[in-house]
């Protein structure tokens, strides 16, 4: 038998406890280095395909209409625009991965460039 310090008080496990242990293996399984990359390619695959809610959608369309003001351009082009650069019917079908992408797309467009 194993003897352990006196300081030391034993308990016993709970089922709960027990169950975050097995999680917790689990999860250091899956989280191997082959394990992870399969967990990345999943949820690339998730979000390649689901669109950007309502807020973010939002968010688009006022810059979309903020950057038309401050070029002086037609809100339909800069949209167009966006549509055409992303492959998308309309803005409200623009992925969450592409978010971050277009926002920087729209800071950085001269429509004088676009335009010629």
């Amino acid at each position: 038998m194993r003897k352990t310090p006196k300081n030391i008080i034993l308990k016993p496990i709970s089922d709960e406890e027990k169950a975050a242990q097995l999680g917790a293996e689990v999860l250091a399984d899956e989280l191997s280095l082959p394990g992870l990359e399969a967990l990345r390619r999943k949820l690339k695959l998730l979000r390649a395909t689901e669109t950007l809610e309502e807020p973010e959608q939002v968010s688009i369309r006022a810059l979309i209409a903020y950057i038309a003001y401050e070029k002086g351009a037609n809100e339909e082009i800069v949209r167009g625009l966006v549509e055409k650069k992303f492959g998308v019917d309309d803005v409200s079908t623009i992925r969450v991965d592409d978010y971050d992408d277009v926002v920087r797309f729209l800071a950085d467009l001269n429509i004088k460039e676009v335009m010629n």
